[in-house]
């Protein structure tokens, strides 16, 4: 699943921009001097797949990527000899911008998400869904003294920020296989 993310990361339609700017970075003399992006972006690239990260590590990498193939991109439209090219290219980039938008930010009301496809297209958009309530049941179950462990770094920041209001300590997150809530201080 991580080439294909890699290719809906910025949108399917922007894909081919940042996909021809890292095939013109090993190709093309013009741009020779910046192909280390382009090693760059093929080592990271084998080193997640490898070591299992996630697919939007590598989204730093994309600025450069869109930079070097935006003139080639800018240089087709203007072939096209007329605006239709241009305009419908515009209307699909806007298109799947408002599409990402919806997908990747709090856009699509709570109560509305469980009919959505959104939390099965980005995992994390469900998330950060009722994080107050889920701190109150952490601190109902608080006792001065414990450590409170999650297991991923989402619960430790629902816990961060809303846990002091309630009394708790910052989160510990070891990337633990199951989360305990709270757990004896140990006495050293």
């Amino acid at each position: 699943m991580f080439i294909p993310d890699q290719l809906l990361n910025l949108g399917p339609v922007v894909a081919p921009v940042w996909v021809y700017g890292l095939i013109r970075l090993f190709r093309d003399s013009a741009v020779r001097r910046w192909r280390p992006v382009g090693v760059a972006y093929v080592f990271l690239l084998v080193v997640f797949i490898a070591l299992g990260g996630k697919s939007y590590y590598l989204a730093g990498m994309y600025p450069a990527l869109l930079g070097a193939g935006a003139q080639p991109t800018a240089d087709w439209l203007r072939r096209g000899g007329d605006r239709a090219r241009t305009t419908a290219f515009t209307v699909v980039v806007a298109v799947s911008f408002v599409v990402a938008a919806v997908i990747t930010l709090p856009l699509v009301p709570v109560t509305a998400l469980h009919d959505t496809p959104i939390v099965a297209l980005n995992y994390d958009a469900g998330e950060t869904v009722a994080w107050p309530t889920f701190v109150k049941e952490i601190a109902a179950a608080y006792r001065p003294g414990e450590v409170v462990l999650t297991s991923n770094y989402g619960e430790a920041g629902a816990i961060d920020l809303y846990g002091p209001a309630l009394g708790l300590p910052p989160a510990s997150s070891p990337g633990a296989p199951a989360t305990i809530w709270a757990i004896e201080k140990p006495s050293w």
